[in-house]
């Protein structure tokens, strides 16, 4: 993209998230990716419209290099979305950084086919750790902060901080059974030199995608415990080494 045009797109989207501080709409727009009813980010011409070049519905990309996540991000958070990789959850900052931005990606813990955000319901993620968002050629690195579960009908985390700039990782927490949120909280940091390059990030995780639905059966049996799963694990990965 010429450079022009980047810096076009990064100003349209940095107004967008001016105007979404400043309106104070973040925790009324905000609503649960798992909720019931249809995602509201369909019907906002203005919000599909930013940063979708190309026009592909892909705006970022989101890397967590120690735990072998790398998934586009697309517009909202609807069925189709979350099927397909992680989204970007309507009435958070769109990902372009800033003071006083706070924008939330989502994804989905314990697919039968592929893993996503599995390993921080897991309780993999640190803090400390560092994650990434790629969005029109550059990068975004931020320091996990905290990590918290919450009820799915919280959503006042989702106001931005007029201090910070921080960046949250959403999904479906404890592994399993799923009927809570886990928030994996970054604040904005330097870029590591060299910064972590995607194709060293760890290649396990695709390895425990056949055994996540054991997981699943195991919860709805009521059989589920913390040890097994981490045994199951244990065993995928010595298989992959």
């Amino acid at each position: 993209m010429p450079a022009a045009d980047r810096r076009r797109e990064l100003e349209a989207a940095r107004d967008y998230n001016r105007r979404l501080a400043d309106d104070g709409a973040a925790t009324a727009l905000a609503r649960d990716p798992w909720g019931a009813g249809a995602d509201p980010s369909a019907s906002d011409a203005t919000y599909m419209g930013l940063l979708d070049t190309p026009a592909d519905g892909i705006m970022a990309r989101i890397r967590y290099p120690r735990l072998g996540i790398d998934l586009p991000v697309r517009h909202g958070t609807g069925e189709t979305t979350l099927a397909a990789g992680a989204g970007h959850m309507y009435g958070s900052s769109l990902p372009v950084g800033g003071k006083g931005s706070h924008t939330v990606i989502s994804a989905h813990t314990g697919l039968a086919d592929r893993l996503m955000f599995d390993r921080l319901s897991l309780g993999q993620g640190r803090v400390g750790d560092v994650f990434y968002i790629t969005v029109l050629d550059e990068t975004l690195a931020y320091r996990v902060t905290s990590i918290r579960t919450v009820d799915p009908t919280d959503t006042d985390w989702v106001r931005p901080d007029p201090d910070r700039d921080e960046a949250t990782l959403l999904t479906c927490t404890p592994y399993g059974v799923l009927n809570k949120r886990l928030l994996v909280t970054g604040e904005r940091t330097t870029m590591p030199v060299p910064a972590p390059r995607p194709e060293d990030a760890p290649r396990d995780p695709a390895a425990w995608a056949p055994y996540a639905w054991i997981a699943a059966v195991w919860a709805a049996a009521g059989l589920m415990a913390r040890p097994p799963i981490r045994a199951i694990l244990r065993n995928a990965k010595g298989r992959k080494q």
